[in-house]
């Protein structure tokens, strides 16, 4: 299984203090996924107007591509956030979203998997974002748009930059089933819940 880990150093004592490791599933639901979410997803009421973007200029770190597109150009709506995106992609971009068998290869198939998951009602959110110039990692979760107590499906992404253009994307959700903690907590109760 292939698989991101994203580890968080403490800046004082340089020790770890966060990991977060996403492995590729055993179940792969491809298209599917797209058909749940349309049938969950709650549109907001009442769109709240986004404060104007300042470009971001093609010539920057990993890291700042990743702030810029998903706490900057979300906001402004799908049709921005498509037009960002394919703006700061590369055109040999590969993109692997592991609910998916294979990888999209290129900016045309990128942009046609980004539009079937263009779902109103949809954010993901940042949790924690790495530092980086050619890589970067971070960890998301999905708001739904029910509300603050619904549940919500987490996940890691990898960016890789060349020459201010993002060449590779790694999307890994959490899976609903978890065969290995399933197994775990089988030998060792204790194993069930992992921090």
């Amino acid at each position: 299984l292939r698989g991101t880990t994203f580890v968080e150093l403490d800046r004082l004592s340089g020790l770890i203090k966060y990991v977060r490791e996403g492995a590729e599933p055993v179940l792969k639901l491809g298209s599917s996924t797209s058909g749940l979410l349309k049938a969950i997803a709650k549109e907001p009421e009442g769109a709240t107007s986004a404060p104007d973007l300042e470009q971001l200029e093609a010539s920057t770190s990993a890291s700042q591509i990743v702030k810029y597109l998903w706490l900057e150009v979300q906001k402004q709506g799908s049709e921005t956030m498509m037009r960002e995106s394919m703006r700061l992609f590369s055109d040999n971009i590969l993109y692997e979203d592991f609910n998916f068998k294979e990888p999209f290869k290129g900016k045309a198939e990128v942009k046609e998997f980004l539009e079937e998951f263009n779902i109103p009602g949809i954010k993901f959110v940042p949790k924690k974002i790495s530092d980086g110039d050619e890589a970067c990692c971070f960890t998301w979760e999905v708001d739904l748009g029910l509300g603050a107590d619904a549940k919500r499906v987490q996940g890691i992404s990898f960016y890789e930059v060349s020459d201010g253009k993002v060449t590779y994307i790694r999307d890994i959700p959490e899976p609903s089933f978890k065969p290995v903690q399933s197994l775990a907590s089988v030998i060792n109760p204790a194993l069930k819940t992992f921090a």
